[in-house]
Order: structure tokens, then C-alpha cells, then sequence
């Protein structure tokens, strides 16, 4: 049988301790959220679109100077009265189309399954085309602050100005894994603990 030499066990009771220690050691703020945000789930229950025209706007022209003075009506040219409006011609009937901006409103259902909750998370949105291809991406702060562990809370976001065609879809996550240099990027990674 072999001896091992007295020193072995003192040295392996050293290294149990020091791994011990630190497991214990306290996390960091940045692991810490990255722990709790792995608890969170997002999910789009539906969204609607808001659109209005988009008023172009025109350039403002000086004044006319005010030597002339206006025909009376009814004589010339220029009158007013059944002579001008027959001057006039018929009334252009086409509408010009004014370009529509739109708003999306998000319904999302945000899940946590922590004891405790962060005061907010960063969601991950993208849009879709009708072929599944990227338009757009955002990342939207929610509040959840009042979301605690349970079924999930709805809760509302709006995104101003999307070029929205028919067809186009939304899709929301929490992204898992925020890689270290993309955290500063997320709202809850930057707040102090």
C-alpha cells in the first residue's frame, strides 16, 4: 500500500474551502440581473396600428404688395361669380394621397418567474415582413416593477413612426444571454443595485 505524504490532506481541506469561498462570494450587479432576466418571458398577444396623414408642409411666401387693387365682381377677367368660375374651368377632381405614418401598439404579456422582480426589463421587437424577413428592430423598456411571479401582466407599448405594409408582423422576446459588451444596450444592466 501507498503512503501520501501528510501534507495532502491539509492541502486538499485548503482547496475545498477556497472553492467554497468563492461560491459564496456576492454577485455582481450585472450577474445578478443577467440571473433574473433568464426568469422572464415576453409574448405578443397582438398589436394594433394606428395611422395618420402625414400634413406636408408648404412654403410660406412673402405677402402680395398691395398696389393692386381687386376688380369688382362680375367684371374682367378675374371676378368672382358665375363669369369666373366658368373662367375657372371644371374642378380638378384628383386627390392627392398624403403619406401615412403609423404607430404600433403592442399588447405583451410579460411573465416572471423570480421571488422578486427587476423594476424593469428590455425587450428585444422586431418586424416582420410577410416572408419572415426583418424590417425593423427595437428594444423597448418595459416596467415591471408590479409584474411578480405568476400567470403574467399585459402590458402596452407603443413604437412612433413604423413603415407598416400590410402583412407585416411583430415578434417580442427577452433576449436570453445579453452578451457582456450589448449590456449597456439594456436599461436594468446599467442601474445601480
Amino acid at each position: 500500500m501507498r503512503k501520501t505524504p501528510g501534507w495532502t490532506a491539509p492541502l486538499c481541506l485548503l482547496a475545498l474551502i477556497g472553492g467554497a469561498a468563492a461560491s459564496c462570494a456576492p454577485k455582481s450587479h450585472q450577474e445578478h440581473v443577467a440571473e433574473m432576466r433568464a426568469k422572464y418571458t415576453a409574448e405578443l398577444n397582438g398589436f394594433v396600428i394606428k395611422s395618420e396623414p402625414v400634413e406636408p408642409v408648404e412654403p410660406v411666401e412673402p405677402a402680395e404688395p398691395a398696389e393692386t387693387a381687386a376688380e369688382p365682381a362680375g367684371e374682367g377677367e378675374g371676378g368672382s361669380g358665375a363669369g369666373a368660375a366658368a373662367a375657372a374651368g371644371p374642378l380638378d377632381e384628383t386627390v392627392e394621397e398624403l403619406p401615412l405614418t403609423s404607430d404600433v401598439v403592442l399588447d405583451i404579456l410579460v411573465k416572471n418567474q423570480n421571488d422578486d422582480n427587476l423594476p424593469g426589463i428590455t425587450l428585444d421587437v422586431s418586424q416582420v415582413d410577410a416572408g419572415k424577413t426583418e424590417k425593423g428592430h427595437w428594444r423597448v423598456w418595459v416596467d415591471t416593477s408590479q409584474v411578480g411571479r405568476g400567470p403574467g401582466t399585459q402590458v402596452t407599448h407603443v413604437l412612433p413612426g413604423v413603415d407598416y405594409q400590410e402583412g407585416d408582423g411583430f415578434q417580442v422576446e427577452v433576449r436570453g444571454a445579453v452578451p457582456a459588451a450589448e449590456q449597456g444596450e439594456y436599461r436594468e444592466f446599467a442601474a445601480t443595485p
